[in-house]
Order: structure tokens, then sequence, then C-alpha cells
């Protein structure tokens, strides 16, 4: 605008200063001198307006950016609320009046110990469906590792196989099969291999490492080795129908294969375990979603690497001291003493700490199903790709016939807009204030019943209760 005057002002002095004759080139030398300064104007003025315009942009977008945290966080709240109700439930469903009050009391104090890991799992859920970033974990495709190491890694434990499709690889199969052999010492040595393959800096690697090779204990040096054990017993002794002798010398349980091999697996395991344990500090959970901008406050052992895993250790290592001191304590009976260590009631006593142990080992075996897996370490499962390198699981989903809705936002643009034009009409006059909150409530409550309605059908079994609906909407 002011180089529009200042172009008109400069034609009208031209005009001016020079006879009526010379009128027209003056006119002339004005428009001449004027279009430069008009265009330059008029550019400026599309500038400006660009500029005003991307600012309206950018202010609409901060403040649907706002309002979307504002109700997330929101509903985060109201099913916080809602979760927190559980744990009375829970006691109330298992509250009998015959039941003593010792039992009672203890089932209580065993519900508010074990709930704060619980709590955590399921707000981390609900955070990450609310807020969590939906771009997938970026892994070099050039990154990887020797052949050998990303052929079993990808077999063992691939990212894109569930359980069931694993079941369909030979060489996952085989592998399993041959880590339950009840054959001195090839338990170990399988999850030995298994140990010096895996990502030592991925933590799910570890934990799932400690848990698979106690689970897997617990079935192979437990339930399996009991069956065979009782065979060769009733072999040695019912078998050659004597009553006063037997060959449980020579074909006892636990006296097939070599003594110092099976003492050596059996020190093994022990060693296995807390070796991966140590390793812990060290790793990284490689399969956590980042949040936008939602928090997430952390209880439990949520915060510490392997969250209660270094109890159950603990309770492993008094379990393998008690099974090597009855060992012990037989080896003494023994009237060579230390001298008669391999002698046939040694091994029998051997096989007999070896079935204990596997049988000890049963918490492990529970801690391997996924809900209560994530419960004990609060960690991500992860799996390795084709390259051999950790990553996030990204399970193969068969396709639906119908066809996937798109996701609908939170807070859409239009109703940015519409509170934005109902707070300007308060704010600037015209409008019945009492009239524009009622509507922006009721705007609220739909935003807010859409929200809700989005996470009780993410809940397959829905577990999750939704209800009570959010507290109305008090004041501006």
């Amino acid at each position: 605008k002011p180089s529009a005057v200042a172009a008109a002002e400069a034609a009208r002095a031209a005009a001016a200063a020079v006879p009526i004759a010379e009128a027209g080139d003056a006119a002339r030398y004005a428009v001449a001198f004027a279009k430069p300064m008009a265009d330059e104007a008029a550019t400026r003025a599309y500038a400006l307006g660009l500029d005003q315009k991307d600012r309206f942009n950018r202010v609409r977008a901060a403040w649907k950016e706002m309002l979307e945290i504002w109700m997330k966080r929101k509903v985060q709240i109201q099913i916080e609320r809602a979760v927190n109700h559980i744990p009375g439930i829970v006691k109330s469903s298992l509250e009998d009046p015959d039941m003593p009050g010792l039992v009672s009391r203890g089932k209580d104090r065993a519900i508010d110990a074990a709930w704060p890991d619980f709590r955590q799992e399921i707000m981390w859920e609900v955070a990450v469906m609310l807020d969590g970033q939906r771009s997938e974990v970026q892994v070099d495709p050039n990154k990887r590792v020797d052949c050998f190491r990303r052929f079993w890694r990808y077999h063992l434990y691939p990212f894109d196989k569930s359980f069931w499709g694993k079941a369909r690889d030979p060489v996952w199969i085989l592998f399993t099969l041959l880590s339950l052999v009840p054959i001195t010492g090839i338990c170990p040595l399988a999850f030995l291999f298994i140990f010096f393959i895996i990502d030592k800096r991925d933590e799910f690697s570890l934990l799932s490492f400690i848990l698979s090779f106690k689970g897997t204990q617990f079935v192979s040096h437990g339930f399996i080795r009991t069956v065979v054990g009782f065979f060769l017993y009733i072999n040695c002794v019912s078998a050659p129908a004597k009553a006063d002798e037997h060959d449980c010398e020579e074909a006892g349980p636990g006296i097939a294969g070599n003594f110092q091999l099976t003492i050596g697996g059996f020190l093994l395991q022990i060693a296995l375990v807390w070796l991966a344990f140590a390793l812990l500090p060290w790793s990284e959970d490689n399969g956590r979603r980042l949040l936008k901008k939602l928090s997430h406050d952390t209880s439990g052992l949520a915060h510490v690497k392997g969250g209660y895993m270094k109890y159950l250790l603990w309770y492993d290592l008094v379990c393998f001291i008690f099974c090597v001191a009855a060992l012990v304590i037989v080896v003494m009976t023994r009237p060579g003493g230390f001298q008669d260590y391999a002698d046939w009631p040694v091994r029998h006593a051997l096989f007999a700490s070896q079935v204990v142990y596997g049988y000890l080992s049963m918490p492990f075996f529970f801690f391997t199903i996924p809900f209560l897996q994530n419960v004990l370490t609060h960690v991500v499962p992860t799996g390795y790709n084709r390259n051999g390198i950790a990553r996030n699981l990204k399970l193969k989903r068969k396709p639906k016939e119908e066809p996937v809705k798109q996701e609908e936002e939170m807070v859409s643009i239009s109703d940015a807009d519409f509170l934005l034009e109902r707070f300007r009409s308060v704010i600037v006059g015209g409008a019945d204030p009492s009239a524009v909150l009622a509507e922006m409530r009721m705007q609220v409550q739909a935003a807010t019943a859409r929200v809700q309605e989005k996470v009780k059908g993410a809940s397959k079994k829905e577990l999750l209760p939704v209800d009570p609906p959010l507290a109305p909407v008090v004041g501006p």
C-alpha cells in the first residue's frame, strides 16, 4: 500500500511540473514509474497474505494438537480409574464366607502385591493404543550378521511368525525336540548353542533365553525324566522277577552316560542362566514403541532390567544348592566317601536330584506364557529378521473378508475449527456463552464416545471396561 501511494503521488507531481502539451509524455513516464512499484506492492501483499495463511494454519494445527492431547489424557484418566477397580472386583469374586481369615488375608495381599505390575502392562497397552507412534521400527537393510547366526536366529526366533508359524518350520521342530531329549547333557548343550547365537545386546533375547531354558528344564528334567526313570526302575527291579537280587547297578536310572558329563551339564544349567542375567545391564529393549505426547508412569519393577527375574534366579540358586547338598550327603554315606563319587547309588541320587531340580523350575515354565512373561519382565517381545537383526514383532495376519476401515482421528480439523470459532464468538461477543458451552460440551462428549468405542473394540476379550463415561465439562 505505501508503494502504491508513492507511485500515485509521483504521477501527480510529474503531471503538475510539465506543460499541458507534454502531459501525455508525463503520464506515460508516471505509468512507467508506477508499474514496478505497483508490482512490488502486489508481490508484498501476496507474500503477506501467504504469511498470514501459514500463521493461521500453524495456529489451527497447534490448537488441534492441544485438543487431541487433552482428549487423550482425559480418556487415559477415565480408563485408569476403571482399571483401578479391577483388584477389588477380583478380591470380591474370590471371596468365600467359609474361607479362613488367614487364607483370605493372604489372598488379598497376594493380589495387592501383584497388581502394580499387571496395571503397568495394561496402562502401557492403553497408552500405545491412544498415542503410540504408528511408524515401524526402522531397521537398516544393509545391517546383517554372518550367515550361520543369521540362519539359526531367524529359524528359531523369527520376528514374523507366531507359534503356529514356527510349528511349520522343520528346523524349529527338530531343534525343539532335541532340547527335550532326556539324554545326559543334551538339553544344556542345546541351550549353550542358543546362548552363543542370540544377540546379547537385546534384552528380550536374554530374558527369553532364561525363561525358555528353565521352562524346558521343567519338562525335560522333570516330567520326561520321571517317566524314563520309572521304566528304568521297572526294568532293573521288576523285569528280572528275582526276589533276592536286581541289576540296577548296571541298568538303573542315571547309570547310562558319562558321569563327568552329567555333572558338567548339571552345573552348566545354573551357570548359563546367571551369565545371561549378568549381561542384562548392557542390553536394550528393542521392541518398545514410543509415545508421541502422552506420558506413562512406571510402577512395580518396570524400571529395573529384568523385572522380577532376579528373585526367581535367587530362588533357583537356593533350589540348586538344596539338590547338590542332597547329592553330597549321599556321596558321604558311601563306604569309600568321595572316592566312590561315581558309584551306582550316587548315580541314582544324581538322577533323582535332576528330577527334583527340574520340578522346582515350574515357576519359570508358567512365566513363559506371553502375558505373564510381560508382567514378570516388563519387556516387549522381539524377534530376528532374515538378516539376523533383533527387531519388534510383526506377525502375519490373515486377511479379512471385509475391508479394513481407516482409523478415525480423535480430533479432526473440523472439530478444531468448530471449537476455535466458538471460543472466538464468546470472546469477541455476539453469542450466548452458556449456549456455546453447551454446544461445545456436546461436541466433546461425541468425540469421547468415539474414543471409548475405539478402546472397547480394540480389546478382543473386552478385559478393560470403558465405563463410566467422562465427567461433564464444567466451564471453558
